[in-house]
């Protein structure tokens, strides 16, 4: 009935009023089933300067929440005062964030005892009432402690989540199934989710999905950065910084130079999580190749295409230039996010930088490139997208390509070693990725991360200064560890296909490749058509396919002024389900 997994809400209930009365209503539910004293609400709700009036307002405030409030289970009155003090009577099965408790304890008691398939469905079942930032836009104060706390459960949870399912992939018989739903589970109701679908049934078009309720919570993440330590990445000259529960954080100030943190013993192997797989790669059948095929930037009005209502395309992809996209893609938290992963379609987020390159201090020396990754709010702005689009383990993936076209960052785009201030640039820039890769990894266990590079780097070499194909040879251990690598096209100019095909046997070395995003700007229909028509011939595709290949992602308008009807054709004959 009371959710304070994300925005408060009270369901089958009126809104629960202003900003005033709902800071009242979350000092009581801190403390449901205690009194509280009305000295200790005034400061909750005034830490500086109380208004003369306060225990007065206060009294109000009670009054008209009892106005808004249900009455108990039992029918007594939800909230009783007592000369000086407050209580809220609750039952723990009314409050989301006692039942998630409560859901994570059995999972973990499940997976300590051996019965993995019970704790995949109680750690999953937790999961799903997680709706944002504790509490929403309250105060951050008032409920720091609090929030700090349950982001901390979830933390605990997600990795509980993890370790079920491996053990249940790898039981050795089966085992029973999960037991009954508790009581606790039934009297709270599930919270507005998109309904599972049918076993067996041909997934949906988007213009059919069907939804419990079309409440859109509005929230913005205020993430803090806790108190942490540095660890060195000695085998990239990389830093990367993890706070006291082991979750990247940020790890340079802004600029890198500025940051008082102290260093921690340097270890002597950089600590990077194991790379993920991606689904269904690589193909069981490299003469009949199969890709998954995608579309640019309709996340949110996918129904409007015709391309995913009559082929396969199974991966959307959207843009994430700078700030100004934010606001954009946090209102995607929630429903619009899990339509996608239920339905089928797996999510792609491709981060770029636009920024102007200028000289700034890092823990390298004299750096020279575009800053904004280097800062604290780039960082912070990775935390939300990556709390936005988070599914389950068990939901399609979430492909991440970060830093796209990153050869182009440094003043010097040149080369790697052109100069000193190109090569502690891009050591910054390595650090941050890994930090980023390891931040997405934790907060979505579905996440696959990537490094961006452009086709237009293999057109041509320079040994000397490391630029062209030469350069790729810098960021081997970044790629190494990378879950696939990503190849876009955007430029007008040069062979596209031929671009593509050698990027793909250079980056497949290191694992999967993606072409994340092919949309030659300004290019004539005709280059368009030549590009599609070379890629997508059965002989050549099977080529890139065994090299590597697994993802397609197109421009709508390189669909557009492509050959319709042979693309369409080609993803009905090679296009391939998310999972």
């Amino acid at each position: 009935m009371f959710r304070v997994l994300g925005p408060l809400q009270i369901e089958e209930s009126a809104d629960p009023g202003p900003d005033s009365q709902q800071r009242l209503l979350a000092v009581l539910l801190q403390r449901a089933n205690a009194w509280v004293d009305a000295d200790s609400v005034v400061r909750a709700l005034w830490p500086q300067d109380p208004p003369a009036s306060a225990k007065g307002n206060v009294k109000a405030y009670v009054h008209q929440l009892r106005q808004v409030l249900p009455r108990a289970l039992d029918g007594s009155p939800r909230i009783n005062s007592r000369p000086g003090g407050y209580r809220l009577n609750l039952e723990r099965a009314e409050l989301d964030s006692a039942v998630f408790e409560d859901l994570i304890r059995q999972g973990q008691a499940a997976l300590a005892a051996g019965t993995s398939t019970t704790a995949v469905s109680r750690l999953a079942q937790a999961l799903e009432l997680w709706r944002g930032e504790p509490y929403g836009q309250l105060g951050h104060e008032l409920v720091r402690a609090e929030a700090d706390r349950l982001r901390a459960l979830r933390d605990e949870a997600l990795d509980s989540y993890q370790q079920a399912r491996e053990a249940q992939q790898h039981r050795p018989v089966a085992e029973p199934g999960p037991e009954p739903e508790q009581t606790v589970v039934l009297r709270l109701g599930p919270p507005p989710d998109v309904q599972q679908p049918v076993p067996d049934k041909t997934l949906e078009p988007w213009s059919h999905w069907r939804m419990r309720s079309q409440r859109k919570p509005r929230w913005r993440r205020r993430a803090a950065v806790a108190g942490a330590v540095v660890v060195v990445l000695a085998a990239v000259g990389a830093v990367a910084v993890l706070d006291t529960r082991n979750s990247p954080l940020l790890g340079a100030a802004k600029p890198e130079s500025t940051g008082s943190t102290a260093a921690a013993p340097v270890p002597t192997q950089p600590t990077v999580a194991p790379k993920r797989a991606v689904p269904r790669h690589p193909a069981p059948d490299p003469a009949a190749p199969k890709l998954l095929f995608g579309l640019g930037e309709p996340v949110d009005n996918a129904e409007r295409h015709e391309l995913l209502a009559s082929t396969p395309t199974r991966l959307l992809s959207t843009w994430y230039r700078g700030p100004d996209d934010l606001p954009r893609l946090l209102a995607w938290k929630g429903e619009t996010v899990k339509r996608a992963y239920a339905d089928g379609f797996a999510l792609h987020l491709i981060i770029t930088v636009t920024d102007p390159p200028t000289a700034f201090e890092t823990k390298f020396g004299e750096a020279c490139g575009r800053p904004s990754p280097t800062t604290d709010e780039f960082f912070d702005q990775m935390r939300q997208l990556a709390d936005v689009f988070a599914g389950l383990a068990q939901s399609p993936p979430l492909f991440v390509t970060l830093f796209d076209q990153v050869h182009t960052y440094a003043c010097n785009p040149a080369g790697f070693k052109p100069d000193a201030q190109t090569i502690a640039y891009y050591k910054v820039i390595k650090a941050r990725y890994v930090a980023i890769r390891e931040l997405f990894h934790r907060t979505a266990p579905n996440a696959l991360v990537s490094l961006g590079f452009g086709a237009g780097l293999a057109r041509s070499d320079d040994p000397l200064a490391g630029g062209g194909r030469s350069m790729i040879q810098y960021f081997r251990e970044v790629l190494s560890w990378s879950d696939f690598s990503s190849v876009t096209v955007v430029e007008p100019r040069g062979d596209n296909a031929a671009d593509v095909a050698a990027m793909v046997r250079i980056l497949g070395a290191y694992g999967p490749v993606m072409l994340s995003w092919y949309g030659p700007e300004g290019s004539p229909p005709r280059v368009i058509n030549a590009d599609v028509r070379k890629l997508l011939d059965e002989a050549t595709l099977g080529e890139l396919v065994a090299a590597g290949l697994f993802a397609w992602s197109f421009d709508p308008d390189a669909v557009e002024a492509g050959p319709t009807r042979f693309l369409t054709a080609a993803i009905r004959d090679y296009g391939r389900p998310a999972l």
